[in-house]
């Protein structure tokens, strides 16, 4: 078992990398890696501090082998300063959209988010969230990040755009990495088919009809 996207107090966590270290070998962790935000970030690490993390992720390096391997790593944002040092592997993040005021993070409140579509893109949510996904688009050339692969909270076991197979698969097709979801349309429906949730059934026969005719035109068979 690993991690290798945590946070301490080199940026917005709340505690040490050594601390990180201790409890992932309490939980029988085999691999972590320390991968705070990058200097730039508003929440992440100066340039001189940055130099401190390198050098305090070394020391638990070596002051852990032989009971836990410990990657060094950084969260780089599109927007930060790229690391001034090696890393054993860079996750490329965005949070933040470029606005007339500078960048502002679209990821922490929603009534945040609702605020900067209101303000800069005339309360068209739409056109935020293309600007996000225009921005997430070049987040490898911008960070030098590799994809190793994609989750996504839901597949909603749809066809893709070929038609035969799930947009999920044509993803991994095309593009040759692995593609998992967390659930499954199916297990959604599964679980709450006339099933009551805080009293209210979500899913009933009605909806469970239209649900079934929808995927027997566009689901994957």
């Amino acid at each position: 078992m690993f991690d290798l996207h945590m946070h301490t107090t080199f940026s917005d966590g709340k505690n040490t990398p050594e601390e990180m270290v201790q409890e992932a070998i309490r939980r029988g962790l085999e691999t972590v890696g320390i991968s705070d935000h990058s200097s730039g970030d508003p929440v992440g690490m100066t340039l001189e501090t940055s130099v401190v993390y390198r050098t305090e992720i070394a020391r638990l390096k070596k002051k852990y082998a032989g009971q836990i391997k410990l990657l060094c790593g950084i969260e780089q944002d599109i927007f930060a300063d790229a690391p001034a040092f090696d890393l054993d592997y860079i996750i490329g993040s965005v949070h933040y959209v470029e606005t007339a005021d500078g960048f502002l993070s679209i990821d922490h409140r929603p009534e945040k988010t609702q605020m900067i579509a209101e303000k800069y893109f005339g309360g068209d949510n739409y056109a935020l969230a293309e600007a996000y996904f225009d921005t997430v688009a070049e987040v490898v050339s911008r960070t030098d990040c590799d994809i190793v692969g994609l989750m996504v909270s839901l597949d909603r076991m749809e066809v893709g755009q070929e038609g035969k197979i799930s947009a999920l698969q044509e993803i991994k097709q095309k593009y040759g990495f692995p593609t998992h979801a967390i659930v499954s349309m199916k297990e959604v429906t599964d679980y709450l088919y006339n099933r009551p949730i805080d009293g209210k059934v979500v899913i009933d026969d009605k909806i469970k009809k239209s649900m079934d005719a929808y995927y027997a035109e566009y689901g994957v068979k």
